[in-house]
């Protein structure tokens, strides 16, 4: 995860691309891999600000371990929800690059 100053596309894109290969690479070292399609999800930042907490999530089948450098959770289900599907690379590298 990490911090955007505003919900804004040019504020949250340079922080969401270098979550993925992050992820992805600790997820290999931990001896998981996805078994789905990536996630990105946005929450108000606890501090109170306008900042925002920018969240990188694939799907994986293991339960919580306190030993990885991660967290692993189940998202709440909602009955409804507004999203958007990107097509498309956000980063040159590419989504999942564990690079």
């Amino acid at each position: 995860m990490a911090t955007a100053v505003s919900y804004a596309p040019e504020d949250i894109g340079p922080v969401l691309p270098p979550l993925f290969p992050d992820l992805v690479g600790r997820l290999a070292r931990a001896g998981l891999t996805p078994t789905g399609p990536a996630i990105a999800y946005y929450v108000d930042s606890p501090r109170g600000d306008d900042t925002i907490i920018v969240h990188a999530a694939l799907p994986v089948a293991a339960e919580p371990d306190a030993s990885h450098d991660f967290a692993i959770v189940d998202l709440p289900e909602i009955p409804s929800a507004a999203t958007i599907v990107h097509r498309g690379s956000i980063a040159p590298r590419g989504l999942l690059d564990a690079g």
